[in-house]
Formats: structure tokens, sequence, C-alpha cells
């Protein structure tokens, strides 16, 4: 079997692209349009990506709901959910992302955005990594969810009819920085 690798030059690319925009709660929409271009540009088709209508389910001034991309399968195994989220909370506006030594970490006297950017960056590289060596995968819906930091919003309300029916589903989210 051929081993197939990662670009970790790629994955790092999307992550630090990422972390550069600013996406406070309710404020995810530049969030959403960057991750809509990198799937694009990983392979996607633009009708396997969309957002469902959150956000005028939530009390306030909501720019976008969730952005969920459904997968095609290459087999008939039973759909898989992965998920993560778009927001940052405040103390990440004006977050500026460098590489130091083997860490990414703020230039600017702000926390990073790593939750959940990180998350993000690295569900756009499992795709990327499908679709560029055409790898067997079951269908895979990719939920990305909107307001996480001030209340669960867009996964309290996400309609499950939106994500394909998943038998299994894994939440992306930080852990302890190692």
């Amino acid at each position: 079997m051929k081993k197939i690798s990662i670009d970790e030059r790629k994955a790092l690319r999307h992550l630090m692209d990422l972390l550069k925009i600013e996406g406070l709660s309710g404020q995810e929409r530049n969030v959403a349009k960057a991750v809509t271009r990198k799937l694009i540009d990983a392979g996607c088709k633009r009708s396997w990506i969309r957002h469902d209508r959150v956000h005028e389910e939530i009390p306030g001034d909501w720019q976008v709901g969730n952005l969920i991309l459904t997968l095609p399968g290459t087999d008939r195994r039973d759909r898989r959910l992965f998920m993560g989220h778009m927001d940052t909370v405040p103390l990440c506006r004006g977050a500026v992302p460098v590489v130091k030594g083997r860490r990414i970490v703020s230039d600017a006297p702000t926390a990073l955005g790593g939750d959940n950017r990180t998350s993000v960056g690295a569900l756009i590289t499992m795709v990327e990594t499908l679709l560029t060596h055409k790898l067997p995968h079951p269908p895979l819906t990719v939920l990305l969810t909107v307001g996480e930091e001030v209340g669960l919003w867009g996964a309290r309300l996400v309609d499950p009819a939106d994500l394909g029916n998943p038998t299994m589903g894994f939440n992306v989210d930080s852990g302890h920085p190692r």
C-alpha cells in the first residue's frame, strides 16, 4: 500500500490563514468565506457546501449560519460527522499569528484563536488529503458551527436532518497544549 502523507506546509498555511481572520461569535462570515474558498480549492464542488439558517434563530445580530460540507463517499459505509466551530473569544481581536520555533503564538498582546481555528484547519486538511490522494472514505459531513464560545448556539440549533444522518460523530476542539 502506498504511504500517504499530509502536506504539513499546506496544513500550516491553512491554519495561519485562518488565525489571521477575526471571527468573534456572531461575526463568522469572513471565516466561512475563507473556509469555503479553501474547500473549493481542495476539490470540493460548490454544491457540497452550504449554510443553514441558525443565525436567524439566535438572539441578536448574526452574520451567517453554520457551514455544512456534505462530502459524497467513495463507498456505501455509514456517514460520519466531523465538527468544530468557527468563532473565537474577544481576547483574540487583533491577533497576529507567527511561528516561533515549534509553536504558533500571537505577536500582539492578544490571545491567538487556536480554539478552534486549529480544528477548522485540520478538517480542511482532512478533506483536502482525501480528495488529493483519492482515498476511499465513507460519506462525510463536516459541520463548522457559529456561536460556540457564547453558548454553543450553532450546535444547539442545527437541524439533525441537515447532517445527512451520520451514525458516528467527532467534535474536534482544543485540548491541553503540549
